[in-house]
């Protein structure tokens, strides 16, 4: 038996073609995506709450984000963040596909803080029964008040609260500020509240030229406003 031999031969082409060399190009460079992609996210937040931001990249592309220009350790389409201080933020997503960067978009965040204690309660802290007392005191921009009086809350929310007090005795006033974020710290102011002053100076009184007499409105503790212009407790009279 004869065998006979066989040759197999491999050749290669090359085509020069412009299309084909076109076509390889826009293979490995990915075309850009549609301008601009949304970043979601809330626009406000409070200072030690953590916010979420999400953004539709485009597949096998790293996200870059950054906050106020600090880069953020993300490079999905998902960032999280805990605020720590108060002002406003600027979010920005950057993302790279095979070297190439595009931005995605920015959203600029507001955070707050808890309010600030208010200022310290100006008002009467000594009143007579049966009389209404002014009471003011200052908060934060856009924060509104809570007021207290023994306890109870009362109905305005703004930096001025009136009060008809009834019952006598000490009584604490208190006061906090509140916004989205919470409530603060309370300034506080204790007033009492006495009887209505009653004065007796005995019968008239008849006295010689040259001698005096001694009278005495009572009440200590009192403030005092004689017809003579005295302010005391007591004064000594030597005129009719």
């Amino acid at each position: 038996m004869k065998y006979l031999p066989i040759f197999i031969i491999v050749t290669s082409f090359v085509i020069n073609n412009p299309l084909l060399g076109a076509c390889a190009l826009l293979d490995t460079i990915p075309p850009p995506p549609e301008n601009p992609i949304s970043i979601s996210g809330p626009t406000q937040s409070c200072v030690g709450t953590a916010s979420i931001y999400t953004s539709d990249i485009p597949l096998s592309c790293n996200a870059v984000w950054y906050v106020d220009g600090v880069l953020q350790s993300s490079t999905t389409g998902t960032l999280e963040i805990t605020w720590s201080t108060s002002g406003n933020f600027n979010v920005l997503l950057e993302f790279e596909c095979d070297t190439i960067i595009y931005i995605a978009g920015t959203i600029l965040v507001d955070v707050v803080d808890v309010p600030a204690q208010p200022t310290p309660i100006q008002g009467d802290d000594n009143i007579c029964i049966n009389n209404t007392s002014y009471y003011t005191t200052m908060v934060g921009e856009g924060d509104i008040c809570q007021w207290i009086v023994d306890e109870i809350i009362q109905i305005s929310d703004s930096t001025t609260m009136s009060y008809y007090w009834s019952e006598l005795g000490m009584h604490n006033i208190e006061v906090r500020a509140m916004n989205e974020c919470g409530i603060g710290d309370a300034s506080y102011l204790n007033v009492i509240v006495s009887e209505l002053p009653e004065v007796d100076l005995g019968d008239d009184i008849t006295i010689y030229e040259g001698n005096s007499v001694e009278l005495d409105a009572g009440n200590q503790g009192c403030t005092y406003m004689w017809s003579t212009g005295d302010t005391t407790q007591t004064i000594v009279v030597m005129q009719s």
